[in-house]
């Protein structure tokens, strides 16, 4: 994964190449989260404190449907 990045409290995030805007519905409207408000997640890191490109996902959907192989390597065991 080369185009994700952890999120710090000092971070900036709003213009961010390959990232995808998040969303969120209140009162029936459809209304864009604030990229400035992801730097509240670094104090629960485990709530999703990594931001990550479609394409990185991608990739590590294929690790995990690969049973943790990159190519001929066995990266982490297969369980």
């Amino acid at each position: 994964m080369s185009s994700s990045i952890l999120i710090d409290e000092t971070g900036s995030y709003e213009n961010l190449p390959d990232v995808s805007k998040a969303y969120y519905i209140k009162d029936g409207q459809t209304l864009e989260f604030s990229p400035a408000l992801i730097r509240r997640i670094h104090i629960a890191p485990s709530a999703g404190g990594i931001l990550a490109s479609s394409q990185d996902m991608v990739k590590y959907m294929q690790f995990q449907l690969n049973g943790g192989r990159v190519g001929n390597k066995q990266v982490i065991p297969k369980v």
